[in-house]
């Protein structure tokens, strides 16, 4: 019996190519036309977002604490000025219990 080889076994030479296309010889080479392609990548924000963007930028600049009036409350207590309004906070809390 003789065995022949077969017509359609791939050659050394066309494993390199994939739809008539040469690949790189290094898998970890970009194609050729991969610079064009990084170019080619865009982003396009929205209106909404642009204002979403640019608030959150400004929120961030924002400081927690208010240093100014902490400091000004300090100085209130310590010098035996900073006055509570008792009734203010009682009604304040009894309307926050009655609305839940």
């Amino acid at each position: 019996m003789k065995i022949e080889p077969n017509k359609t076994s791939v050659s050394r030479n066309s494993a390199d190519r994939i739809d008539g296309k040469k690949l790189p010889e290094a898998r970890n080479q970009p194609p050729e036309n991969a610079v064009e392609q990084q170019d080619a990548d865009q982003s396009i924000l929205s209106d909404e977002a642009q204002i979403f963007s640019q608030a959150l930028h400004k929120l961030v600049e924002i400081p927690e604490m208010r240093e100014d009036i902490v400091n000004k409350l300090r100085t209130q207590i310590a010098q035996g000025k900073y006055q509570i309004h008792y009734e203010e906070i009682a009604d304040i809390l009894i309307t926050n219990q009655i609305v839940k």
